[in-house]
């Protein structure tokens, strides 16, 4: 089974390439599988993230990546590959080429592809671009072998607009390995680039209060990114700079979940977020808003955290409260998260994948 992932950059570092190194190993077990990942740009020398030797890399150029997503800088990168797509593609086969996010599929569909097998994998929740985008969007996917989503709100959204070659398949994780956080520590954890869709200038605003009341808590933050002055700013002048420490990124973030009892999650918006599961599978119980999209698809009840309704402050504050004051709620939540991410293991997710490979092959 000659399998393509197309990409954007697969040096740089995010969500897609980070799937990507974990599906394509457990893929690789799998002798069916000859994988190659397309990549339209190389900023980097190499892949951030760990790739099988089996693997095979190709750069359809070496331009840098750079620009904001959305941004009509990265729209021109796009364009200006379009004649170097449609050469690789004409002399290289495939048998199913995935797509990895909307504007990679519209470079596809620009350059001349025959789509009937391409599937498009989407890693935004369904309303992240603007009217005029999903309009195209929706022309584009029309004509996909199959869309793949990450949450099953995203799939009800593209039904909605009369699309029907829609599955939802979650985004994996590894679980190997793993033991549930004991759970004791007064702190709490959070994980995620520091950029507005985060939402950590509202867990400090959050936390302000819960200081006050609990004062012997702390906040630990790993991630990197643009607002980290910004938001450094905001911890000083709450008050609160020796209990809310950015702590910048690690490689063992396992080690830090199990020196925590709490994560929060207080982004304003999602494709699906891994850090939630990854916490949940070390047994962390956990505080999320209900954003679009992903939250709700990982904490599917009460008993394996707490989903609260988007943006309310005061209602996440409580959610706080309730598992800091109660350390049989929280470690009883924890134990249920760690049996509940069962289903997002990567070994589970290949299985989904291949059926979907098989339908669509025959």
């Amino acid at each position: 089974m000659k399998i393509c992932y197309f990409i954007g950059d697969i040096t740089t570092t995010g969500g897609i390439e980070r799937v990507l190194s974990i599906l394509t190993t457990e893929q690789l077990k799998d002798s069916e599988f000859d994988i190659t990942i397309v990549s339209q740009f190389h900023s980097h020398i190499t892949p951030n993230y760990f790739f099988d030797n089996n693997v095979k890399i190709v750069y359809l150029s070496e331009k840098k990546f750079d620009g904001a997503p959305g941004s009509l800088t990265r729209f021109i990168h796009h364009f200006e590959m379009i004649g170097k797509v449609r050469k690789f593609f004409m002399r290289n086969r495939f048998d199913l080429i995935l797509s990895q996010s909307f504007p990679n599929t519209f470079t596809l569909w620009i350059a001349g592809l025959n789509m009937s097998r391409v599937i498009g994998v989407e890693h935004v929740f369904y309303g992240y671009y603007n009217s005029v985008i999903r309009r195209i969007r929706h022309v584009v996917y029309k004509q996909l072998a199959q869309l793949v989503v990450l949450t099953n709100n995203d799939k009800s959204a593209f039904r909605a607009e009369g699309l029907s070659n829609i599955v939802t398949i979650a985004n994996p994780v590894v679980l190997s390995n793993r033991s549930c956080s004991p759970l004791i520590n007064k702190k709490i954890i959070s994980v995620g680039r520091l950029v507005y869709q985060k939402g950590f200038d509202t867990l400090i605003e959050i936390f302000g209060n819960i200081h006050l009341k609990y004062p012997d808590w702390v906040v630990e933050v790993y991630g990197s990114g643009v607002l980290l002055d910004e938001l450094q700013s905001q911890v000083d002048k709450a008050e609160l700079t020796n209990c809310f420490k950015f702590m910048g990124v690690t490689d063992r973030i396992e080690c830090e979940y199990h020196k925590a009892s709490i994560f929060a999650m207080p982004s304003r918006f999602e494709g699906f977020p891994m850090v939630l599961v990854e916490a949940m599978s070390q047994g962390l119980a956990c505080v999320s808003f209900d954003c679009p999209s992903g939250p709700s698809d990982i904490i599917c009840n009460e008993n394996v955290g707490m989903l609260i309704e988007n943006q309310k402050k005061a209602d996440f504050e409580k959610g706080l409260s309730r598992l800091i004051e109660n350390t049989e709620l929280r470690q009883q939540i924890g134990r249920n998260a760690f049996e509940s991410v069962e289903r997002f293991d990567v070994r589970n997710i290949v299985c989904e994948w291949k059926d979907l490979f098989q339908k669509i092959l025959g």
